[in-house]
């Protein structure tokens, strides 16, 4: 049965593929069937991004710029191509 506090506490980040797709109790060939898929979705809601926690992409490019990640890219590729 799936905890669904520990499901949602979880830094999967750090997890296995394996280990993630144990955790969900799901089948990467089939996938779950509909009446399994019926059951979660009454239990945890739809698999969606709430508005509130969604940026806008301007945001989110910022932050890259402003957090160097992009510079560091462009850097790193300036050196591979010499």
């Amino acid at each position: 049965m799936l905890d669904e506090e520990a499901l949602r506490d979880t830094p999967w980040r750090t997890h296995t593929a394996d280990e993630v797709i144990s955790a969900f109790e799901t089948d990467v060939g089939g996938g779950l069937s509909a009446e399994e898929a019926g059951r979660r979705l009454e239990r945890f809601g739809p698999n969606e991004i709430r508005s509130d926690e969604a940026l806008p992409w301007w945001t989110i490019l910022w932050r890259q710029f402003a957090g160097g990640s992009v510079l560091r890219g462009a850097r790193r590729h300036e050196r591979d191509e010499r």
